[in-house]
């Protein structure tokens, strides 16, 4: 049943696009609202800003890849002279979606067949399409995801200590072995830190009885379900670790950034992409279906190297976070439509 209401709604959606567009107009829409909270929610409503209402005219279409469009609309749509963009995220593959991974995989190779462009939005993502879906489309680029700077943007007077390091991750069954990880990790390193220091876990969580798995330790501040209060945490902390493994383009690291944050992460996916050399970034093995994660001692000295020398470090964060302006995001978008 709710997927039938689903398809109802996409249908007037579909309907309403067809008497909708004139090709003279230069209004954008996007077509499919993301059905969860996360990096696909975030870009649908940081579109909103420069997308024309569903009733105005319009001459191009957005569509963002993890959101089912049909596409037999977009075929008619095509054929009447709309313009199609595609956002083009992860892709799918056994140890990340085992369910009917290779029908997900034909869905993406038809939605940016049909793309006049396609806005891949890392190396990464250019990288696992070749190699889980096949060649990319002809006309394509690299859009990295925006970050709205009037909301994350550093504090003017931080204390420098106490050090707060904070893992922003979600509390789900999936993220078990990061957490592991994360908790062993702060064992080792609350052995050897001879400095002020506080802990801080935050993150989106349906099912408490997640965390009964982790030990209890002392000087860890857990944050779940921040909601609206993201901003105002990320502008008191002083480094993020960010160790998802082949994390497409993720949001959290940009957050981080422009909130003054050193983002310490790893090789395997985007984020490493995102830092480069405003963040430390730890070498460790690609591939698909295992996840690795640097050594403990490894991510120690980074974090130690990080304590040397903070305000520079923290003013080439923010530098370098500017790159990333929602406002650049939207110019390069627009020349595409």
């Amino acid at each position: 049943m709710k997927k039938f209401f689903m398809f109802l709604s996409l249908t007037f959606d579909f309907f309403l696009l067809l008497l909708t567009f004139r090709k003279k107009s230069r209004g954008l829409k996007v077509f499919g609202k993301p059905k969860f909270q996360g990096g696909p929610f975030t870009k649908f409503n940081q579109l909103q800003f420069i997308s024309v209402s569903r009733f105005k005219s319009y001459s191009s279409l957005i569509c963002l890849s993890s959101v089912y469009v049909p596409i037999l609309f977009l075929k008619i749509l095509k054929l009447i002279g709309v313009r199609l963009l595609v956002n083009q995220n992860g892709v799918y593959y056994p140890s990340w979606y085992s369910k009917n991974y290779k029908k997900k995989n034909v869905y993406l190779k038809k939605l940016n067949a049909f793309s006049h462009h396609t806005f891949f939005q890392s190396e990464f993502a250019l990288r696992s399409y070749k190699d889980w879906v096949g060649p990319p489309p002809a006309n394509y680029s690299i859009l990295y995801n925006p970050v709205d700077m009037k909301i994350f943007y550093p504090a003017t007077n931080k204390p420098p200590t106490p050090l707060k390091i904070i893992f922003f991750y979600d509390f789900q069954k999936r993220n078990s072995d990061l957490w592991k990880y994360c908790f062993n990790f702060i064992e080792f390193a609350e052995k050897k830190m001879a400095y002020p220091h506080e802990w801080i876990m935050m993150g989106r969580t349906t099912d408490h009885a997640v965390l009964t798995a982790y030990p209890a330790l002392s000087n860890i501040q857990f944050i779940l379900n921040p909601g609206n209060q993201v901003p105002e945490i990320l502008r008191t902390c002083h480094v993020a670790v960010h160790l998802v493994y082949n994390d497409v383009c993720p949001n959290k690291v940009l957050e981080c950034m422009a909130s003054g944050i050193w983002v310490i992460t790893h090789s395997a996916g985007g984020s490493a992409e995102l830092v480069g050399s405003a963040g430390t970034v730890i070498p460790v093995p690609f591939n698909y279906e295992k996840a690795f994660y640097p050594s403990y001692e490894e991510l120690f000295s980074a974090l130690d190297k990080y304590i040397k020398n903070p305000l520079e470090y923290e003013q080439k964060t923010i530098q370098h976070s500017k790159s990333f302006h929602l406002n650049n995001w939207y110019n390069k978008l627009s020349d595409k439509f």
